[in-house]
């Protein structure tokens, strides 16, 4: 195809319609690209267009010439208006198009999706073996008759048969050995599905149980099956406040450059040229705001709807745009739109007749007259990680290595070693870890934002360098610490370990016990290495009191 970009204005064509419009590529083509190209090439082939520079304007006239009597020019361009068309009536009609489907969660469809994305091995297919040759003729007679005597013919058999022989060896032990690779692969993708069975049924206990983690988790999951005319990558936190029974939606939402730039395609004959229309200045500005006014109804609707356990009774929906200061070039999120409703307030309106504009002015909601120039306003309330106990941390880990006692540490350093070490843990999740001001023993020493959409969510860490067994109580204390901070889990990492009693009550519970050859374990698996000896610790501990 790159051969013959003179021919025509279509290859030139394809390039702009894939870059201005959001449509997506499957779509795209599905829609115009095979049915060009296949066209084209065929065209070439039949009239054995060749590549001499003298003459391409021949062959460009000819070309055209054969594109406007197949027709074909005329129906690429009806079809490529036609998807502008139904691409803008998408965008006008979101909020009514949302109105005929339920947005509530199916689990198993939600199992199905995470369980797809690991690819399941595929079982390696048995060789096809060589056959052997068929013996010489006449030899059974000759060994009757000669026993001794083996031909040369003979002689070439056997090694044939044994060269054979080696091969189909060496064939089976290598499908033997791919074999049991796929085997142990098999095993671990089977485990991988099994966890994830149970993770997703764990969040669906603690939904039904009415945990903020898991009602942010499942309301997250209904945000994201939210469909779009466009491939729109949504970007979204939630936070859920259980006592006052409010959903925070922090939603960044489309630039207006995200939107299709193209309004129609028109071919002039006369001139033998295409001519793409863009959308005015203002068009666009109208259908960015019309839009994003959709956007927040639908996102609100659908939450409303979905809450069929009756979680929350309003929605704080603040919409943000990532984009540059045109005063310092650096990037900026305002918020451009800010709104809190009610959920008996938002369905005593008929949503499918309302104008998005004038309905989100009734709701009270907050934004600039003109959206497109993305006006900052004031958020109605915000998602923050702050939290006055977070303080800056100071580097540890650098200092451990394979003579260091961990048991003989200074409690503080200990905590800022579990951080680092979460740190780099939680790293490839894009996780964030925050170490909270000393106060010994208060309950939470760090705590781990984990985005991942499965088992993510607010975690505590608790950090206790101690030389005996940590008792019960504190596993207790950190469960109690994990449900008052509406945290997804609870983590609690020690020097020595734990009585049987404490695993015991850890049971069933979002509790992980990390002892002191577990820590050992993530240190070298994060390539440090140190060594904990609990008698040492304690005599140490006996010299510092004395001194």
């Amino acid at each position: 195809m790159e051969k013959y970009k003179e021919y025509c204005d279509i290859h030139n064509l394809l390039e702009i319609f894939l870059q201005k419009t959001k449509l997506s590529e499957e779509e795209v083509i599905n829609s115009v690209f095979y049915e060009i190209k296949d066209f084209i090439e065929n065209i070439i082939s039949r009239y054995e267009l060749d590549s001499d520079s003298s003459l391409s304007k021949k062959r460009l006239e000819i070309l055209k010439g054969i594109l406007e009597e197949e027709g074909i020019l005329r129906e690429i361009i009806e079809s490529l208006n036609q998807i502008f068309l139904q691409h803008q009536k998408n965008i006008y009609y979101l909020l009514k198009n949302c109105l005929n489907r339920s947005p509530k969660i199916d689990w198993e469809k939600i199992i199905e999706k995470f369980q797809k994305q690991i690819p399941k091995p595929e079982k390696p297919k048995e060789p096809n073996y060589p056959s052997l040759p068929p013996e010489p003729k006449f030899w059974s007679l000759c060994k009757k008759l000669f026993p001794i005597w083996e031909p040369k013919k003979l002689k070439e058999w056997h090694k044939k048969c044994e060269e054979i022989k080696k091969e189909i060896e060496n064939l089976q032990n290598n499908y033997q050995r791919k074999l049991a690779q796929w085997e142990r692969k098999q095993k671990e993708w089977e485990r991988k599905q099994k966890e994830i069975v149970n993770e997703i049924l764990n969040v669906k206990k603690s939904f039904h149980n009415g945990e903020p983690w898991a009602v942010e988790k499942y309301f997250q999951w209904v945000i994201e099956a939210s469909k779009y005319p466009w491939e729109f990558q949504k970007n979204f936190e939630l936070f859920f406040n259980k006592e006052n029974k409010i959903l925070l939606v922090e939603f960044i939402l489309p630039k207006p450059e995200d939107l299709p730039q193209i309004k129609e395609i028109k071919y002039i004959k006369t001139r033998g040229k295409i001519q793409i229309v863009y959308f005015k200045e203002k068009e666009l500005a109208k259908l960015y705001d019309c839009l994003i006014y959709q956007i927040v109804l639908k996102t609100i609707y659908e939450l409303f709807k979905a809450d069929t356990e009756g979680y929350f009774s309003s929605i704080v929906f603040n919409g943000r745009v990532n984009t540059i200061d045109k005063r310092t070039g650096r990037p900026i999120k305002p918020c451009i739109v800010s709104i809190h409703t009610k959920k008996e307030t938002f369905f005593e309106i008929n949503i499918e007749s309302v104008d998005p504009k004038e309905c989100f002015r009734y709701l009270k909601g907050i934004g600039s007259s003109k959206l497109h120039l993305l006006t900052p306003v004031p958020p109605i309330m915000q998602i923050t990680k702050y939290d006055e106990r977070f303080t800056e941390g100071y580097s540890v880990i650098d200092n451990v290595h394979e003579g260091y006692n961990l048991a003989t540490m200074d409690w503080l350093d200990f905590e800022n070693l579990v951080r680092e070490l979460f740190e780099k843990e939680f790293a490839k999740a894009n996780g964030e870890v925050k170490i909270t001001r000393a106060s010994r023993d208060r309950g939470v020493d760090a705590v781990v934002f984990d985005p991942d959409p499965i088992r993510g969510g607010k975690i505590i860490l608790q950090a206790k360098r101690y030389t005996n067994n940590v008792d019960v109580s504190a596993v207790r204390d950190l469960y109690g610490t994990v449900v008052n901070e509406g945290a997804t889990k609870g983590i609690l990492i020690t020097t020595s370990d734990f009585g049987s009693d404490a695993y015991e009550f850890a049971k069933n519970k979002p509790i992980t016990l990390i002892n002191g050859a577990g820590l050992l374990y993530l240190l070298e698996k994060h390539g440090y290495k140190a060594y904990i000896n609990l008698e040492e610790a304690k005599n140490e501990l006996k010299k510092q009191k004395k001194e």
